[in-house]
């Protein structure tokens, strides 16, 4: 190593070899643009350099010194800090992490100074994006959470089944209401609204399960065409007590989802056929409620068909919307819940990969959200 050129040795090897000039004059200059630094600090392209490691505090009064002690050097080599350092990036290491890597370094992203390494900041998926910019909803983990739900949801190929889903993501009313698959501020849109008493938190939310606690969905069954069949399913975090009712209309024939009715009994109905259920669930977890529109339907707990049969189809004569936390009965809520749901959806008809997927997807989400 020639000590003449000893910064140059530096930048070379600490950049990989993607520096090759002394752009902004000198070496020092060049490596500290190279990672992210856009001016000298206080006159000092070292100092530059120094906080673009994350040295923060010279010493001995001598920033080269500081610089070296970051990479573990205790002494000169030669005479030499500069020495030192640029031997130890060219010839020893570990060597320090390279420009950052996006879902690769284990330092957060938001957090970092330096230039990424194709200069590009990672973007979220759109439809993710548009969510979260609708919410509001700004910290880390929840934007890399719905972002990985989106990309789970289209990779299960089930994206495009889903009419509304509300991960109820956000802690609050305002984040709770809007519905991942089009998040407008409207009834169209199926953007939930919570009328009585509701709690909501990072888990989830509940009503105050009072006959006028609910959620309404503004999913109304006589304005679906049903071509691809339905489904309903709802994610309980934990029993509030009540009813139990997930989801219900009763209009013309009823529509239900219920996770565990009095401790005991899923059950499940499109709007005719009786109920389909499943007893001896006295579990609060994951329900889901399917029919394809031809009279098969299926019931499944976590992600797994408990029950299905052929005597059910589809019945669109209800001109009144899907309530949750409670049953809409010709515009006035009864049965209401008191449980603590933290994902609802309503879509087309699922299969039984589809509903694992859709189980592994929103399991994944409630996981990285700590839930």
């Amino acid at each position: 190593m020639d000590i003449l050129n000893v910064t140059k040795d530096y930048a070379d090897c600490r950049s990989g070899g993607a520096v090759t000039e002394p752009t902004g004059g000198t070496w020092v200059s060049a490596i500290a643009i190279y990672l992210g630094a856009t001016e000298p600090v206080n006159g000092s392209w070292i100092q530059a350099l120094c906080e673009q490691e994350g040295v923060t505090q010279s010493v001995n009064g001598s920033w080269v010194q500081a610089l070296a002690e970051s990479y573990g050097l205790t002494e000169p080599l030669n005479g030499s800090w500069w020495f030192a350092i640029a031997d130890y990036q060219c010839n020893a290491g570990p060597k320090p992490p390279p420009p950052f890597i996006w879902n690769l370094d284990t330092r957060r992203w938001n957090l970092e100074t330096r230039t990424w390494d194709n200069g590009v900041v990672p973007s979220l998926d759109p439809d993710a994006q548009a969510f979260l910019t609708a919410t509001g909803i700004s910290d880390n983990t929840q934007e890399l959470a719905v972002n990985q739900l989106v990309l789970d949801l289209k990779a299960a190929a089930i994206w495009n089944k889903m009419t509304a889903v509300w991960p109820f993501v956000g802690g609050t009313a305002t984040t709770h209401k809007y519905n991942l698959i089009d998040p407008q501020d409207t009834d169209a849109a199926y953007r939930m609204t919570f009328n009585g008493t509701f709690s909501h938190g990072p888990n989830g939310a509940a009503a105050g399960g009072t006959s006028s606690d609910y959620g309404n969905t503004h999913w109304i069954p006589n304005a679906q065409t049903f071509t691809n069949g339905v489904h309903w399913s709802a994610n309980i975090y934990a029993d509030g007590g009540g009813t139990n009712y997930n989801m219900g209309i009763a209009q013309s024939g009823d529509w239900a989802l219920i996770n565990a009715f009095i401790g005991a009994t899923d059950y499940w109905q499109a709007g005719t056929g009786g109920y389909l259920t499943h007893n001896g669930d006295s579990s609060f977890d994951w329900v889901a409620g399917t029919s394809n529109g031809t009279n098969f339907r299926a019931l499944y707990d976590d992600g797994v068909q408990v029950t299905s049969d052929t005597n059910g189809g589809i019945n669109t004569a209800q001109t009144i919307p899907a309530y949750a936390w409670a049953v809409n009965a010709g515009g006035t809520p009864t049965g209401s819940s008191r449980d603590i749901m933290n994902f609802i959806t309503i879509g087309e008809y699922l299969d039984a990969t589809e509903m694992s997927a859709l189980y592994t997807a929103v399991t994944n989400f409630n996981t990285t959200l700590g839930r």
